[in-house]
């Protein structure tokens, strides 16, 4: 409902945090009361269709299939097999995430000559995650250092990779394919989930995670009705 919904207040308008599958609204009389209330210009919300109108193409990056060594071709096996043999997985804490995960955080930043927040503001900011998300971690095999970790949404059977936040040394050494293929196992073979999901198509124009997801990792583009 309306009122579970968690909603993202951005550039005057308000979107949904829920994946397609669980945004469902009837009464869309609250929408107008809230946008007074709030001042608003507009909430937006996704949910996964059957078919589109070509035209009106608008999608959701998602693998709803096992994880399969065997989907991937020789060139593809052997880029994971050189990543594995630098790093592993695992889930980790939000805790954890505050004691380790600034400087994965910055050094990502600094590829996109993005201003970073000062690491008071990213404490609270995980500190203050809701209870849905849950981070997975990318270690060094030598060290066992955090390079880099996943911030993920779960939601009744679903897991949006919301965040990645990578070392450029993990960047350059596979270190990307390593944290999907070990998720993709996790979520899709392990805990049986529905789908995993990069998110919706990007606005402005195709972002290099989601070519990497849908040519490499065998992701798909799922209509979605774009309310």
């Amino acid at each position: 409902s309306f009122s579970k919904t968690i909603w993202i207040s951005k550039q005057g308008g308000f979107l949904s945090r829920d994946l397609p599958h669980i945004n469902k609204f009837s009464d869309l009389n609250v929408f107008k009361r809230k946008l007074i209330e709030e001042r608003g210009f507009f909430f937006r919300w996704d949910t996964f269709i059957n078919n589109c109108n070509e035209k009106d193409f608008w999608y959701h990056v998602i693998k709803n299939s096992p994880e399969d060594w065997f989907d991937y071709s020789s060139k593809m096996r052997n880029q994971i097999k050189k990543g594995l043999k630098l790093f592993y997985t695992k889930i980790i804490s939000k805790e954890y995430i505050i004691k380790n995960g600034y400087s994965c955080y910055l050094e990502s930043l600094e590829r996109y000559k993005t201003k970073p927040e000062k690491k008071c503001f990213f404490d609270q900011s995980v500190k203050s995650s809701p209870n849905d998300t849950e981070f997975y971690g990318l270690f060094d095999n030598d060290n066992k250092e955090l390079v880099g970790f996943s911030e993920n949404i779960i939601q009744n059977k679903g897991c949006f990779y919301s965040s990645f936040w990578l070392e450029n040394n993990a960047l350059n050494n596979y270190g990307t394919y390593v944290l999907i293929h070990e998720m993709n196992k996790y979520y899709l073979n392990e805990k049986k989930f529905n789908f995993v999901s990069d998110g919706s198509r990007s606005v402005l124009h195709p972002t290099k995670i989601q070519y990497l997801l849908i040519n490499k990792f065998k992701f798909r583009k799922a209509p979605v009705k774009l309310n």
